[in-house]
Formats: C-alpha cells, structure tokens, sequence
C-alpha cells in the first residue's frame, strides 16, 4: 500500500456521532451552579484594583528587600598603610614564552661511545622575553632563536 491509497483509506472515514448524554453533560457542566460542590469552597471574585494593588505590593516589598541588601554591605578592602607600600618596591614582571617552530629527522646517527644506532632530531624554537618596570612602565622584549639536537635511541630487531 503506497501513502495515496492510505491517505484515500483515512478520507473515506467518517468520525462516529457523540451520544446524546456525553452533549447534556458539557452543557450541565457549562451552566454556573448556585450552591458550590461538596468540599469547594467559593471564594469571591476580586476585582481589577484589588490585583493591581496586590501586585504592586508584593513588587515593592521585592524592591525594599534589595535595597536594604545593597545598602547593608560594607566594603572589605582597606586600603593599606602608606608606610607599609613604601617600604616594599614593587617587583619586576616577567615572561618567557617558548614556541616550537619546527621539527626535523636528521635520520640514524651512530655514536662512537656505543655500537647501537640513534635517531637524531632538531628541534627548533623561538624564545619571546619579556621585561616590565612598574615604576617606569618600560616594557623590554627579545627574541631569542634556539636549536636543540637530540639523539633517541632506536631499538633494532
């Protein structure tokens, strides 16, 4: 079965008549009764004033709270003495910062210390320094390439 024959199949249904009682019983329940059910008790309708000024106070009591929050904290830094601030220089920041450039094989090396056979690899770097005074606030920076050689042993079966 493809979906136009399913389709077709669902158009041809009709949808089965309600009851009779199933419509007496919506429209019961659609009229407001005079006496409230066993156990409901019925409250009285408010009007629009009444919400309004119900809202605003609960807002202004949100808004009391806040600023009787905001207003209570006190500051915990102090600041310290001029004695104490003068008598320790401030230091020097540095920072280095290493970064790999490149990498190559330079293939099996044997050694004349030992009759097994190494793998030599270059690594090559560039180093950044960097220097600041706080109490001049000048800045020094260098670069300084580096190459490193190292030889890792090869296991040979």
């Amino acid at each position: 079965m493809n979906e136009s024959e399913f389709e077709n199949q669902l158009r041809a249904l009709t949808p089965a008549a309600p009851s009779p009682d199933l419509g007496r019983r919506i429209a019961a329940a659609m009229i407001p009764s005079r006496t409230p059910a066993a156990g409901v008790v019925a409250q009285p309708r408010r009007s629009a004033w009444a919400d309004l000024m119900r809202g605003l106070l609960w807002a202004s009591c949100g808004a009391a709270a806040a600023a009787l929050i905001l207003l209570s904290r006190t500051p915990e830094t102090t600041p310290a003495p001029a004695s104490v601030a003068a008598a320790v220089p401030p230091a020097a920041a540095s920072e280095t910062v290493s970064e790999l450039i490149a990498t190559a094989d330079d293939g099996l090396v044997f050694d004349e210390d030992s009759d097994e056979p190494q793998r030599q690899m270059r690594f090559t770097y560039l180093e950044r320094h960097v220097w600041t005074n706080p109490q001049t606030g000048a800045v020094i920076e260098f670069e300084v390439p580096r190459e490193d050689i190292v030889l890792m042993p090869v296991a040979m079966q």
